[in-house]
């Protein structure tokens, strides 16, 4: 099971702060009737949350087996690859999964600039 946080819902339920994370996955795990998210993405990127900060709100959600893997989306190549840096220098859960923006109409900005950085995340 797959779901996202971040989006802003209201004035007070928005963001990636660890106590928005983790007071909204109990939400989610209520919805989606189960115990744990195998898949729990970060809708938009927020930037007035330091990454750290919820990249540890991730690590706790992991270690109380609530989720699985953590993935992003609709992040720019430059938060996506500070992300990872972050990640590995704390050495706290990385993003596994990405969902960028790209259709037929839309693929400029994941051709030029997320491509590179996602092949970079990810070497063979």
């Amino acid at each position: 099971m797959a779901t996202k946080v971040g989006a802003e819902l209201s004035n007070e339920r928005k963001g990636l702060s660890k106590k928005y994370i983790i007071s909204a996955v109990e939400g989610s795990l209520q919805r989606l009737q189960t115990d744990y998210i195998d898949l729990y993405q970060s809708h938009y990127d927020d930037l007035d949350t330091p990454i750290e900060e919820t990249l540890e709100a991730y690590q706790t959600l992991i270690a109380a087996g609530k989720v699985r893997v953590i993935g992003a989306s609709n992040f720019t190549a430059e938060r996506l690859l500070a992300s990872m840096k972050v990640s590995e220098a704390a050495n706290l859960p990385r993003y596994e999964t990405f969902q960028p923006e790209y259709n037929l109409f839309d693929r400029e900005d994941f051709e030029n600039n997320i491509q590179t950085v996602t092949t970079e995340c990810n070497p063979s």
